[in-house]
This record gives structure tokens, C-alpha cells and sequence, in this order.
């Protein structure tokens, strides 16, 4: 179906290595396609312009040029986007006249809140006193609004084509939000998916539910969503026949793997048969749709398309619907559930998963244990491609003088030579520039940071997995940010709801007639058409206020 929208827009996702020559041309055509050039640039010159403009500037005025900085950092990206100032006004911030001049804000949704906000004060001022900042971090989303508030700069204006070829083939479309594809958002970072399992407890499963020493689950049954739907149910039933306690000898051999984390290595305790958690049902419903062969959200000139195929989506509600009324998914959040102990395998993105670390808290003593954690792919659904989401972090540069210009365009070009990998890693994501993700580069970024273990594996997993899947970037559309979220709140809602009716109607009946019956196609048509007029309803919405 088609809805209504006013951007020429076409989304784009990294391939897997493959197919070279098709990979090479489809690049080409897309890069062309997103951020088409108005003039022919070579090098640097436009950079090499603003270099001039600014020495001119800064001779007339005598004084440094000001840029402001807003973000929405704290903890270690704090950290690091100030020790990224400080850099640079002690290099090139000197050289040119130039002083960043950082602004903080609590989450990067309060700052996108800040910009709308200094953007409608810009609009309706009787002064000449700035409101906006003269850059700011944003995701795509914010970046496509201020655009159509006629505030954000294009960076054609100053990025060649050769530049912008940098920056890793899947982010093309992320940063080219703007009005008739125009780049409107310097990439910084990526974040992808990624699957975290206990490997203590993992181990622990797999070695009491083996018959005559033979495995009956392996990590095989990790790549599929319908193998972990196996695999979940069956946890269940085990943790209710009130699984064997492993033996010493057992437990010491478990904490034997080169990952050994402490010489006691305990296990954690239970208190929940949760199998499964994830942050965003959301995510893996449209990485799921896409794995399968179709793209849920297409943008395309004066409208977003939106593929719901009922077949398709099938996959992805028979492993939820069946999950819920096993009770094998946890309500709560990759960080509670997971690092309570109370869910063996979590989906999260890299920046949340930073947040997790190998100390489990049980709920029901308090104590903290360690246990092992590995870092998995994001799985797929059984016939598919490998597919997971992604979302680019990137600095917009908002219009203002021709010498707050230059300055911005001075401070980007320093950002393009590896200075924006530490703050790329500290929040959790990859850097960029494609030159960048390399395993020398990384560690580097890893040793000067202090990551733990579990965080390096984190984002060197992320990083194989930007040739082993299709990366994903969500299509930006009127109200687009707020359809994931919203999204994610009735799958949970609506997953909680099965789980409780299920729960409540074997009490009359039968468990497999009740399970039947709530399996059919009649649950799930009616469940389908409420689902897609609820995502279609939100699109319109979004629409009609942008």
C-alpha cells in the first residue's frame, strides 16, 4: 500500500561479500541516487575554500569563531566527546581560529527536543540572537525534520563524492534523509543487533537434557528464531522437572573454557523459566520481515510503502504467539532480564548491550555471580537471509554565517581523519568511515578506552557481522520514529495479553485445546488485521502532523 509523503527518499541496505560486480554497481547507483551532486568537486577543494574563508574571517575579527556543540551524552561518552574538544581546539582549533564549545543535554531525545524547540524560537524571533546550535548529534529522524524546517546544510556543499564514499554503504541512506535525497547528517557511528547468551547456564541445559551422553541442543540451534523457540520450550519443561545440580567436577570443567572468568565460575541461580528477552520486538518483527525477502517500510518519491504479507509475517507471529503462552519470553528488559539470571539469551542492540556485563544479580538473594557470556549473530527465521537493523549517529550542521560555516566545515574534515572512532566505540557502536573498522584500529580504540572483555567481543562480533548480514536501516518517514516504538509496545502488551489468556483458559480446558484454538487461522487473522490497520493508522498520523 501506498501513504502519502513529501521526500524522495529511497532506503538501501549493506549485502553480505559476495557478488562484487552487482555489489559495485548497485553502490555506485545508490550513492548517485541519495546524494546526488549539484557541482562537480575534486578533493578537498571545497575544504580547501573554507580553509581561506575562515583565515579571512578570523583576521578581520581578531577573535576565535565560536562553534556550538550540543549532544546528549553522558558516563564515557561524555567523556569522550570532551577529550574530543579538547583536542581539537588545541590542534586545529588554534590553527584556525577556532573554539568548540560543548553543550550537554541528558539523552539524545531531550536534545532533539532542545533543537525543535531552538528551531521554532528561530523561526518566530524578533532579534538577532542565535537559538539553534551550530551542530548537534541526531539520528536520521531529527535530521529529516529540521531538514524540513528548512534548517539543516546539505553536505554536498563541501563533502565530494569521493567523501562520501567513506562511509560504509549500508549508512547511505541514514545520512541522505533530506529534502530529494540530500545528505543532511555526517555519520559517526553504527549500532547493530546482536544475540548475548549465558554460557554458564547455556552449558548447564545442554549437559542435563543430554540422553546417553548424546547432546539433544546444540549451538546450532542458536542461528534460527524457531530453533530458540525449540529450544526455549524445552528449557521450560526441563527447569520444571527440576533439572539435576551439576557436579563439581562438571562445574570445574565448564569454567575451563579460555574465556574462565573467575577460579570459582558458580552458576547462577534460576528464580524464572524465561528463556528469551529482547529490547525491541520491533526490531526483530522488521529485521524478520526483511530476512524472509520483503522490506516492510520502502521509501519512495511522494510516499512510504508498507508490505505487511500475511505468509510472511506468519513466521514471525508463530514464534511469538507460541513463546508467549509458553511463558519462555520475559517482559522485562535485556539488562533486568538478562543480567538477573532470569533469561539465558537476549537480543539488543550494541549500545544497550554495553550496559551488560558478566556479574549476574539474583532477584531472589541479592548475591551477584559470575557467569561466562558469548556474543552470537542475530538469529534469522529458517530459510531466511541473515538480516539485523541498524541506526547511524551522525552530527547535523545547521545554517547560520559563512564563517560559522567554514568553522563547521574545518572541525567535520578533522573529524573524517579517525578522530571520531573513540566516541563511536565509547557509545557503543562502530565507527563509520569503512578504512575504520578494522581489528587494529579498534583495539586501539578498546585499549585507550578500557573496554571490558565482554564489550570488545561485543563490537568485534558487530563488526563480522557487517559481512555475514544485510544491514538494515530503518526508512525515515513523517512520524517514522515513533511507529518502532509504538510497535514494540504492542507486541509486548499484546504478548503479555496471550501469555495471561492462555494461562487463564487452561484452567477449564484442556493445555492443547486451548493452545489450538489460540494457533489457528482465525486467532491469527484477527490478530494480523488489528496489527497492520494499528501500523498503517500510525504512518497516516504521522502524515497528517508533519
Amino acid at each position: 500500500m501506498n501513504l502519502h509523503k513529501n521526500i524522495q527518499r529511497w532506503g538501501t541496505a549493506q549485502k553480505p561479500v559476495g557478488s562484487l560486480s552487482v555489489f559495485k554497481r548497485l553502490k555506485r547507483w545508490l550513492i548517485s541516487a541519495l546524494c546526488s551532486v549539484s557541482v562537480a568537486l575534486t578533493g578537498c577543494s571545497q575544504i580547501e575554500d573554507a580553509y581561506v574563508k575562515l583565515s579571512s574571517a578570523a583576521v578581520q575579527n581578531q577573535a576565535p569563531i565560536t562553534l556550538q556543540l550540543w549532544h546528549g551524552f553522558s558516563g564515557r561518552e561524555q567523556e569522550a566527546i570532551e577529550t574530543l574538544a579538547e583536542e581539537f581546539n588545541a590542534s586545529a582549533g588554534v590553527e584556525n581560529r577556532i573554539q568548540l564549545i560543548l553543550t550537554g543535554y541528558g539523552s539524545l531525545s531531550e536534545l532533539a527536543d532542545a533543537v525543535f524547540q531552538a528551531a521554532q524560537e528561530e523561526n518566530e524571533k524578533t532579534d538577532d540572537l542565535p537559538r539553534l546550535p551550530d551542530l548537534f548529534f541526531s539520528f536520521d529522524d531529527t535530521a529529516y525534520v529540521l531538514d524540513h524546517m528548512g534548517w539543516a546544510v546539505h553536505m554536498e556543499e563541501f563533502l565530494s563524492e569521493e567523501q562520501r564514499e567513506m562511509f560504509l554503504d549500508s549508512i547511505q541512506a541514514e545520512a541522505c534523509p533530506g529534502e530529494n535525497g540530500s545528505m543532511v547528517l555526517f555519520p559517526v557511528g553504527i549500532d547493530t543487533d546482536v544475540l548475548l547468551v549465558n554460557e554458564s547456564r547455556w552449558k548447564e541445559f545442554c549437559r542435563g537434557t543430554a540422553l546417553d551422553g548424546e547432546p539433544q541442543f546444540t549451538d546450532a540451534d542458536l542461528i534460527t528464531w524457531e530453533g530458540i523457540g525449540n529450544v526455549a520450550k524445552a528449557y521450560q519443561e526441563w527447569m520444571a522437572s527440576g533439572q539435576d545440580t551439576p557436579s563439581p567436577d562438571e562445574l570445574e570443567n565448564t569454567a575451563g573454557d579460555e574465556d574462565e572468568l573467575s577460579e570459582d565460575f558458580p552458576l547462577p541461580g534460576t528464580g524464572s523459566v524465561s528463556f528469551f528477552c529482547t529490547d525491541s520486538w520491533g526490531r526483530l518483527m522488521v529485521a524478520g520481515y526483511e530476512s524472509l525477502g520483503k522490506r516492510m517500510f520502502i521509501s519512495a518519491p511522494d510516499s512510504i510503502q508498507f508490505s505487511f504479507e500475511r505468509s510472511r509475517i506468519r513466521h514471525f507471529w508463530n514464534f511469538w504467539n507460541n513463546g508467549w503462552m509458553d511463558g519462555i519470553f520475559s517482559q522485562e528488559s535485556c539488562k533486568d532480564a538478562f543480567s538477573s539470571g532470569e533469561a539465558v539469551a537476549c537480543l539488543t542492540s550494541t549500545t544497550q548491550a554495553r550496559s551488560i556485563s558478566n556479574r549476574v544479580v539474583l532477584k531472589e538473594n541479592d548475591s551477584a555471580d559470575w557467569v561466562q557470556v558469548s556474543v552470537r549473530p542475530a538469529p534469522v527465521f529458517s530459510g531466511g537471509n541473515p538480516v539485523t537493523l541498524q541506526e547511524t549517529l551522525g552530527l547535523v550542521l545547521t545554517k547560520g554565517s559563512k564563517e560559522k560555516q567554514a568553522a563547521a566545515q574545518v572541525f567535520l574534515q578533522w573529524l573524517m581523519d579517525n578522530k571520531s572512532t573513540d566516541l563511536a566505540v565509547a557509545s557503543g557502536r562502530l565507527p563509520a568511515q569503512k578504512k575504520y573498522i578494522t581489528s587494529k584500529n579498534l583495539q586501539a580504540s578498546f585499549q585507550r578506552l578500557g573496554l571490558s572483555d565482554l564489550e570488545q567481543k561485543i563490537l568485534n562480533l558487530a563488526k563480522d557481522q557487517l559481512y555475514s548480514h544485510i544491514q538494515l536501516p530503518l526508512a525515515v518517514f513523517d512520524g517514522g520514529s515513533r511507529v518502532i516504538d509504538t510497535m514494540d509496545e504492542l507486541l509486548l502488551s499484546g504478548g503479555i495479553s496471550v501469555q495471561q489468556e492462555f494461562l487463564d483458559s487452561v484452567q477449564a480446558e484442556s493445555g492443547e485445546q486451548v493452545r489450538e484454538a489460540m494457533s489457528d487461522d482465525f486467532a491469527y487473522e484477527d490478530w494480523y488485521i488489528a496489527f497492520r490497520d494499528n501500523v498503517v493508522d500510525l504512518v497516516l498520523i504521522g502524515q497528517k502532523a508533519a
